[in-house]
Formats: C-alpha cells, sequence, structure tokens
C-alpha cells in the first residue's frame, strides 16, 4: 500500500509519518484493511520514528507486513525494536535492498529482503540469494517489468515478485465522512454537552480507545503531558480527566486538522487553531450570554476553516453534527447572534485591514489589550503545534 497526496499517481512525500498513518487510517476506517486486501498482508512503509513509537503495534501482526526503507538510520535502538516485532509475529521486510554495506549485519532481522530489479545488474540480482540467504529469509524481485527478468528470478530462487510486469499502482480515493461519523467529531459532540456531575470523560475514553489512529495519538499526547503510562482504558480516562474538557477540546480539534490536512498545508491548521484560541478568548470580555459559551467559539473558529483544511463543504462536513443551532447558523452563514459578530470580527480583524469596519461585539478590552490578546494566541497557537510535533517523536 502507497502513499499518495491525491493530485496523480505519483508518491510526493514531506513527512514520511503523517504520509505511513494517512495510508493505515483511510485503509481502516474509509475501505477496510481485510476488504481492501482481500484478507492478505498488506505490505506498509514504515519510518524510524514509527517504529521507536511502536506505531505496527496498532495493527494485527496477520493484517500487514512492516517494511522498513533502505535509509532508515540502523542502530541497537531500532535493533531492539525490530526482535521485539519478530517475536510478536510480525513480518518484517526490508525494501529496495541494493547491497548497502551497512545493512548486510542486519539482513538475518527480516523476513523478507526485496531486491530492486531497476537499480541492480543481473550478476548482484543472481548472487543475492546465493550470498545472504538463510532459513526463514524469503527473496522478493521488486520493480519487474519483464518476462524476461520474471523468469530469471524464478530460476534464481527468488520466491517472490512485484513490478509493473504483473500490473501498475491503482489509486482509490474515497470521500471523508462527514465530521459525526469520525471518532474526532464525536469527542467534540460529548464536549459540547459537558454536565456537572456527568461521566464525560469515561464516553470520551471510549472513543479513543475504539479508534486505531486517535488511541495511538492520544499516547504521544499523554507522553507529551507526562502522565504516568498503564491500561489504555483505564489511564486514558484518569489522563482525560486531568486535561480537562477545555484541553481534550483544543487538542482534539488540532489532531483532526493535522490529520486531515488534505493540502498539507500547516499555515491554514495554524490560523485556524489561532481563530479558535481568539474567538474563545474574545468570548470571556463580553457581556454574559446564556447562549454563548466561549469553549463553543473556539470550535466554531477552528470549524470555520475546515473545508480549506479537508477540502470537504462544511454543510458536509456538519451533517448530523449535534450543534445548537446558533453554531450551525454562526459556520453556514445564516443570520445574525453572537457567534456570528464574534466570528465576523475575528475575521475581519485577521486582514489587518483599518478600512473595513468589524461588528461592535462590546468587548471590555481596550485596544491595545486586544492587540496583546491576539499576540497571546499566536504564541499558544504556536505552542501547541511544536507540542504535538514534540509527542510523535
Amino acid at each position: 500500500m502507497l502513499y499518495r497526496d491525491g493530485s496523480g499517481n505519483a508518491a510526493r512525500i514531506t513527512d514520511g509519518d503523517t504520509a505511513t498513518q494517512g495510508v493505515l487510517t483511510d485503509a481502516v476506517t474509509l475501505f477496510g484493511l481485510r476488504k481492501l486486501t482481500d484478507s492478505l498482508p498488506a505490505y506498509v512503509n514504515f519510518t524510524r520514528n514509527l517504529l521507536l513509537n511502536d506505531f505496527a503495534y496498532q495493527f494485527n501482526p496477520k493484517d500487514i507486513v512492516v517494511q522498513v526503507m533502505e535509509d532508515v538510520r540502523m542502530d541497537a535502538e531500532l535493533e531492539t525494536k525490530l526482535r521485539r516485532l519478530r517475536q510478536s509475529e510480525y513480518t518484517l521486510a526490508l525494501k529496495n535492498y541494493i547491497g548497502q554495506e551497512q545493512l548486510r549485519p542486519c539482513l538475518p532481522l527480516f523476513h523478507i529482503i526485496r531486491v530492486d530489479f531497476l537499480r541492480t545488474n543481473f550478476i548482484f540480482q543472481r548472487d543475492a540469494v546465493r550470498n545472504h540467504g538463510a532459513p526463514g529469509i524469503l527473496f522478493l524481485a521488486d520493480k519487474l517489468e519483464t518476462e524476461e527478468n520474471f523468469y530469471a528470478a524464478r530460476k534464481w530462487g527468488y520466491a517472490l515478485f512485484q513490478g509493473y510486469f504483473f500490473e501498475k499502482p491503482l489509486c482509490l480515493f474515497k470521500q471523508l465522512p462527514p465530521l459525526s461519523q469520525t471518532a474526532y467529531g464525536k469527542v467534540l459532540s460529548v464536549l459540547l454537552n459537558v454536565r456537572p456531575g456527568q461521566s464525560w470523560e469515561s464516553a470520551c475514553a471510549r472513543i479513543i480507545r475504539d479508534d486505531l489512529m486517535l488511541s495511538y495519538l492520544f499516547r504521544r499526547e499523554e507522553k507529551a503531558w507526562n502522565f504516568t503510562p498503564g491500561g489504555l482504558l483505564t489511564n486514558t480516562r484518569a489522563s482525560i480527566y486531568r486535561m480537562g474538557p477545555h484541553a481534550l477540546r483544543h487538542w482534539t480539534c488540532l489532531a483532526l486538522m493535522k490529520q486531515h490536512n488534505t493540502g498539507g498545508n500547516l499555515d491554514l491548521v495554524r490560523r485556524a487553531y489561532q481563530r479558535g484560541l481568539f474567538m474563545e478568548a474574545l468570548a470571556v470580555s463580553i457581556p454574559p450570554d446564556p447562549d454563548t459559551q466561549s469553549g463553543n467559539c473556539f470550535l466554531i473558529g477552528v470549524l470555520s476553516l475546515l473545508d480549506k483544511i479537508t477540502g470537504n463543504s462544511l454543510e458536509y462536513l456538519l451533517r448530523g453534527m449535534e450543534l445548537p443551532q446558533p453554531m450551525r447558523n454562526a459556520l453556514l452563514g445564516r443570520g445574525e447572534n453572537n457567534y456570528t459578530r464574534l466570528l465576523q470580527y475575528v475575521v475581519i480583524y485577521e486582514m489587518g485591514n483599518e478600512r473595513l469596519i468589524p461588528p461592535n461585539i462590546h468587548s471590555r478590552l481596550s485596544r491595545d489589550e486586544i492587540v496583546g490578546l491576539y499576540l497571546k494566541c499566536m504564541s499558544d497557537t504556536d505552542a501547541a503545534l511544536a507540542r504535538m510535533e514534540d509527542s510523535n517523536k
């Protein structure tokens, strides 16, 4: 299974971690992994970072082959991780082997060695099995393009074969589901209805536990927050309680945007998160209104740019989402309320055009205080993005 960014049948990868996570998440949630592969194991490229962070353990060892790229830096730490994967019955493959000197001592770690037939000559291809073969190691003839290559590889002892001679890659596309059908949307729905004495932590923990990607990302976040490791459901619930609904809402929105940023535009993610923070902070400075909640203002700020981040319309994304009607009206531009005025104010403020007159939100803050608030939201956004990056290392 290969990553494509949607712009054609070619790999344009700027972040290997995100590419692998996206491929597997889409395979599981959008297509169904076993249905996609007819219950055969899927060969998936893993980065060094994902191997060190135990990402493979999210999947049944019968469903995937863990592929290590030839440029991954091998050392004692990574070798230990690979041995543990072998002990846990995962199949390991080394991709694009062309005789690299630094990889030779590590060859016995792998069940499958993929020899690149486009980057090697027939002498290397013929001698690879003879020189490096051992019980339990299969050799895969990779990038076969002719019948002659295929029959030669069979003669030399290769057991597995891949290449354009058999079939070219097939691109599969499937539209993202509405937000209400994702684990992110379900967590946000719970947080929209937090009531005193309600056990909202258990509901959120259950949603996170049941979603492959969200549970992995949350474990990384727990590490960044220095929470004590433990059993997933129990520890997740305890961690959620310590975070509180405010921080969990922020993290869930940021994770949603990072994982579904189809255009790879981090500036859009930064602007949406910052807009949410700014709306949330401004909401505290306006006269109290029972229909206007600061946490909801953060969500409106983020969702207002989610269509540009994901490439789906807001009306589609919000389908089935149980949002209070004033929030939905503000996001879809229907009618006027405090949420609408706050969103308009923030959008105009972001433009920095003094000719545009924002609506009067009756804030108690002076102009200089609002400037300071905006700068703090910029700083807090950078800190949140940096923490999420650190948690993935």
